[in-house]
């Protein structure tokens, strides 16, 4: 990094990967003190194709008035994307936030999109879909609400053992 009487830090990152990605912050000491700036968030994109993919979180079983979602996009950075949530072919506004996989050097920058339903909202909806915008594309993953869910091999085989005891 290097300062100028200007009061500017400059920072060149040669050969820039995506781990370098983060805020950096300037420093400065001025009369024994020490000075931190605001700090610039930098966003280091690969040139290559990227592909978000999607994980959908939601209860497995609902006890309670407030139905939690969750939609989270790996393979691609958060700037990048949009997310929206469509229930019944209607658009519903969550919230969104970027986090990183972990605190290290191989941590990945990932988008988490949220969205509560009330237990009535949750059991009349027929489709959940989150649906992500990205470089002019749309992908999208849906998911059928818990008390319309057909049962699955495992639930279906512990009935049936249950059945002939």
């Amino acid at each position: 990094m290097k300062q100028t009487d200007t009061k500017v830090c400059n920072l060149t990152i040669p050969n820039a990967t995506l781990q370098d990605s983060g805020m950096y912050h300037c420093t400065g000491l001025y009369n024994k003190i020490v000075l931190v700036g605001n700090g610039t968030r930098v966003i280091v994109t690969d040139p290559g194709p990227l592909s978000p993919s999607i994980i959908m979180y939601s209860p497995l079983d609902v006890s309670g008035p407030i139905v939690p979602l969750q939609c989270l996009v790996m393979g691609a950075v958060p700037s990048q994307v949009q997310v929206v949530w469509i229930i019944d072919h209607s658009e519903r506004s969550g919230w969104t936030e970027s986090s990183w996989t972990e605190n290290s050097d191989t941590a990945v920058e990932h988008t988490r999109a949220h969205l509560t339903l009330s237990e009535d909202q949750w059991t009349e909806a027929a489709r959940i879909e989150c649906l992500v915008m990205f470089d002019g594309t749309n992908i999208s993953k849906s998911l059928v609400p818990g008390g319309k869910r057909p049962p699955d091999l495992l639930t279906y085989c512990m009935s049936t053992v249950k059945g002939k005891t």
